[in-house]
């Protein structure tokens, strides 16, 4: 059953909290990768404690619930997060910032991160 549940795991859209941050610049992958793991957490432990309630209010409307949730998660991926096969470590900061929403959402502020970690627009 554990290697069905990993495989089933690593063909859905899941790893994608552990994957995204760490594609991010250097300076910020640790905060990233500390923001998501906890954010992880905290929804994994309210699930798990409404997930009997729910089931048993909402039988198997459940489950509807959770394909719908799982549909939307997936048309947000494919709009917000770019592909990233093949392409090295190093180029990542490029793709992110060629990306239609990261090019939307800066308004044309062109930065580079300097040694101290923070950002520096040019």
């Amino acid at each position: 059953m554990m290697c069905c549940f990993f495989a089933t795991f690593g063909c859905s859209p899941g790893p994608l909290t552990w994957l995204v941050p760490g594609e991010r610049p250097t300076e910020i992958r640790p905060v990233g990768q500390g923001i998501c793991v906890a954010v992880n957490f905290i929804i994994t432990f309210v699930l798990s404690q409404i997930s009997l309630t729910m089931l048993c209010h909402l039988k198997y409307g459940i489950f509807l619930l959770y394909a719908g949730l799982t549909l939307v998660m997936t048309i947000v991926v494919a709009y917000f997060v770019p592909e990233t096969i093949g392409i090295p470590l190093k180029s990542m900061n490029a793709v992110w910032k060629q990306h239609w929403q990261q090019t939307a959402s800066a308004a044309s502020a062109d930065y580079i991160w300097v040694d101290n970690g923070s950002p520096e627009y040019t």
